[in-house]
């Protein structure tokens, strides 16, 4: 949370947040793999996937990390971050492609 906080800024407490582990366990070699699908997914049907079993949160951890139940929410955009076995981490930008130009 703290991580998120600091590089959202003041947009951090208005973007979910949520965990496709929660849904499928570690994947091990294919996690990442298996987190695009899921970022696709989400794009094309504009919808968030929650973090199931998300019961009892940490009060400190307060952002919105969409609990037990997904939602709609229109995106073009998202970020997916990814921390692995032996300190690798990871991140990416997701986005629609469009073939209007920009003005």
């Amino acid at each position: 949370s703290s991580a998120a906080s600091e590089s959202l800024g003041q947009h951090a407490h208005s973007i979910p947040i949520n965990s496709t582990k929660s849904m499928v366990g570690h994947a091990l070699a294919a996690a990442s793999a298996v987190e695009v699908v899921a970022c696709a997914m989400s794009l094309q049907l504009q919808s968030i996937h929650p973090t199931i079993n998300l019961e009892d949160p940490d009060p400190t951890c307060d952002l919105d990390y969409v609990p037990n139940q997904g939602r709609p929410h229109a995106m073009r955009w998202l970020l997916t971050t990814a921390s692995g076995f032996s300190s690798l981490h990871a991140a990416m930008v997701i986005g629609t492609y469009s073939t209007e130009r920009a003005s």
